[in-house]
């Protein structure tokens, strides 16, 4: 994990934005605040969790087959009981190699366009700009692990995001890949840009130290959160199912 120290540490920028930002978690930091919050995230995962659980049942059957797991605990009861062994041959899964290898093989770089002839110079700007963020940040592997996931389960996300850990007056953009079973949305969304859309909720397990270094002025009530609790919510996700992981 990147350190939240840097060159920048010493500088009365990075003071002044710190300080913007403790005062803007104090005002925040109301029960009232938090508990809306919660509620407000509750009711709307409720109400969506009740259309997308049949997703979720053939979404984790999919991820199965394609890791070979495709018979049933009857079907292997009924082999075990002959004394037959169970033999998969998995040509879901070389399919879905073959597709997501041949966009990964062929896929495009980020360009920007102009829209006017006077604006070729800026654009290029722009292109060499995006096309470094793109490089630094790997954001070409995750949009082809992205494309693989959606191959698999049907749907996959790849949310950009500001990584202020090792740069906190500009920050370094960061790409983060969300899988199936780790986003819930509202059900009722038509349109590909999400802009109907009126919530988005997802989950990351994150270890203690990676949450202090996103809320550095909440370290001591952190420190104090019990390991190993979960709640009934994104059930699907490995960590939840096993209970070995908090997630904040």
């Amino acid at each position: 994990m990147a350190s939240p120290m840097s060159d920048y540490s010493q500088s009365q920028d990075t003071r002044d934005f710190l300080g913007d930002y403790k005062k803007k978690i104090a005002n925040d930091d109301r029960l009232e605040f938090h508990q809306d919050i919660i509620q407000d995230f509750g009711e709307s995962y409720e109400r969506a969790y009740q259309l997308w659980n049949t997703y979720y049942a053939e979404a984790y059957k999919d991820l199965s087959y394609y890791l070979g797991n495709q018979w049933s605990l009857e079907e292997l009861a009924y082999l075990n009981n002959q004394r037959r062994s169970s033999f998969t041959y998995n040509k879901i899964r070389r399919i879905i190699n073959l597709i997501q290898g041949y966009q990964r093989k062929n896929r495009l770089a980020t360009i920007i366009s102009p829209v006017e002839d006077a604006a070729d110079l800026t654009a290029d700007i722009f292109t060499d700009t995006i096309q470094h963020v793109m490089e630094s940040a790997d954001g070409y592997t995750i949009i082809s692990d992205a494309f693989k996931g959606a191959l698999t389960t049907g749907i996959s996300f790849v949310s950009p995001y500001m990584d202020y850990r090792s740069d906190p007056i500009s920050g370094d953009v960061k790409f983060h890949l969300d899988e199936w079973n780790a986003v819930i949305l509202d059900p009722f969304f038509t349109k590909k840009d999400l802009s109907d859309c009126s919530f988005v909720a997802r989950r990351k397990f994150l270890s203690r130290t990676e949450v202090i270094s996103l809320l550095p002025d909440k370290e001591d009530k952190i420190n104090v959160l019990p390991w190993g609790s979960r709640d009934d919510k994104f059930t699907y996700m490995p960590y939840a199912a096993n209970g070995v992981c908090r997630s904040y």
